[in-house]
């Protein structure tokens, strides 16, 4: 488990022109990660890929892969808060177990 927890103040959530981004207590917005990530990828592939598969179905494999991040998100937080992690399918289990391990090997020996 966590031998040092940090207590971090709540920051707001804001949406600026469609980017979410984090009120910093000073009133700065700072992008998320995704934000980040976002405006760094060539998505070119990605592109290609919709015209492949067409709007309707690039758009529910986009939903499913959303949902499933945010159930795997949610779990990881349940763990390293030492809270009971909620209900859910099979899969996102295993995704969350493999990232659980990835943080006990990696992030927590720093």
């Amino acid at each position: 488990m966590l031998t040092q927890k940090f207590t971090y103040n709540p920051l707001e959530r804001v949406n600026i022109k469609g980017s979410r981004h984090y009120q910093t207590p000073d009133g700065q917005p700072l992008p998320s990660v995704t934000t980040v990530l976002d405006a760094l990828k060539d998505k070119t592939a990605l592109f290609e890929w919709r015209k492949r598969v067409g709007n309707e179905e690039a758009d529910r494999i986009m939903r499913l892969a959303a949902g499933i991040g945010t159930q795997v998100h949610l779990h990881l937080e349940k763990h390293i808060l030492e809270e009971d992690r909620p209900g859910g399918s099979n899969l996102i289990h295993q995704m969350a177990e493999s990232y659980q391990k990835l943080l006990l090997n990696k992030v927590y020996q720093m």
